[in-house]
């Protein structure tokens, strides 16, 4: 902006552009972002099933249905662990530093 046709003393200060947190980090491809999603699920549904299994273990062992539930807290860390594995597995292996 010119004063009385005079250049200012001091530039104007660059301007910044707000970036949210899923911008910056937007998965790049599609194996990237089924891989961080099925990551992020595993360990959600592990936090899960650990306060599951927590609740679990205040039920007494005679109790109706226990078995069947202890069965089921079973099933749900053998399904995590292919999430995680199969996760970290399909995960794009090449690794840019900026």
């Amino acid at each position: 902006m010119l004063l009385n046709g005079v250049a200012p003393a001091f530039p104007a200060p660059p301007t910044t552009v707000e970036i949210s947190y899923e911008e910056r980090f937007m998965p790049t491809t599609f194996r990237q972002h089924l891989s961080d999603t099925l990551i992020d699920s595993a360990i959600e549904r592990s936090l899960e099933n650990q306060e599951f299994e927590r609740n679990l273990s205040s039920v007494p062992q005679s109790a109706t249905g226990d078995e069947t539930a202890q069965y089921a807290g079973r099933s749900a860390k053998r399904r995590d662990a292919i999430r995680l594995w199969l996760g970290f597995h399909i995960h794009p292996r090449h690794i840019v530093l900026d």
